[in-house]
């Protein structure tokens, strides 16, 4: 087992600046990925590489989306963005496992609730039941559009 992805923040956000170990979490996970079957293209074409920017494709339905960026002046870029098969985005694993993604479809990213069902809120936000209406004034104020 390599580095682990160690998100922070909400689905896997991070700040600008990450370490060496940042990008190697990230370059295992995909790699991992892509291992499993997960199909791979760079997310903007020519101009930047799959090494920085990866977009991955996983079964039934599942997207993934990697950025590994060393900075010239020291730190990096290193994110990971995944969205089930419902379009919903997940809180990503440490390291990549198809179960634990699975799990993540049924984690509520409000108030953590696990084994439940989940609903769209915002742009692709993921809460339960109890957390909805909360979580709708929060997010969809009034001219906000889905």
């Amino acid at each position: 087992m390599g580095e682990p992805y160690t998100p922070k923040g909400e689905h896997g956000f991070r700040s600008a600046i990450e370490s060496e170990a940042a990008l190697a979490g990230v370059r295992q996970w995909r790699a991992d990925a892509i291992a499993a079957g997960w199909t791979h293209e760079p997310t903007y074409g020519e101009s930047e590489s799959e090494d920085r920017a990866m977009r991955l494709h996983g079964p039934r339905g599942w997207t993934a989306q990697t950025l590994a960026r060393p900075h010239e002046r020291g730190g990096a870029t290193a994110m990971i963005y995944v969205w089930g098969p419902d379009g919903l985005a997940v809180d990503v694993p440490p390291f990549f496992d198809e179960q634990a993604l699975e799990a993540a479809t049924r984690l509520c990213s409000r108030c953590e609730a696990s084994d439940v069902e989940t609903q769209r809120v915002g742009f692709a936000g993921r809460v339960c039941a109890a957390c909805i209406t909360d979580a709708r004034k929060e997010v969809e104020r009034p001219g906000w559009t889905s």
